[in-house]
């Protein structure tokens, strides 16, 4: 996207907590605008180093979810589910 104005949108079928590896977020990391991203493993994700800056800045925090719940987000917020 050549400007990122877009959201992102996850809706939870199942509870989503941290016992089952709910989705992270670093709240306001949309601020650091687009993160280079490269292949990992057999994903596109943020490149590793960027992201390692970025978690010594940002406190990561689960996104708790009870089914039918969903969460919009800006399409540069840094996320990651297990």
């Amino acid at each position: 996207m050549l400007r990122p104005h877009a959201a992102t949108v996850m809706i939870s079928l199942d509870r989503a907590d941290a016992e089952n590896g709910c989705l992270q977020v670093w709240p306001k990391s949309h601020r650091c605008g687009v993160l280079p991203h490269s292949l990992v493993g057999e994903q596109t994700g943020a490149d590793v180093a960027h992201v390692e800056a970025l978690a010594r800045d940002y406190v990561k925090v689960d996104v708790v979810l009870n089914p039918g719940d969903a969460c919009f987000f800006h399409c540069d917020l840094m996320h990651v589910s297990q």
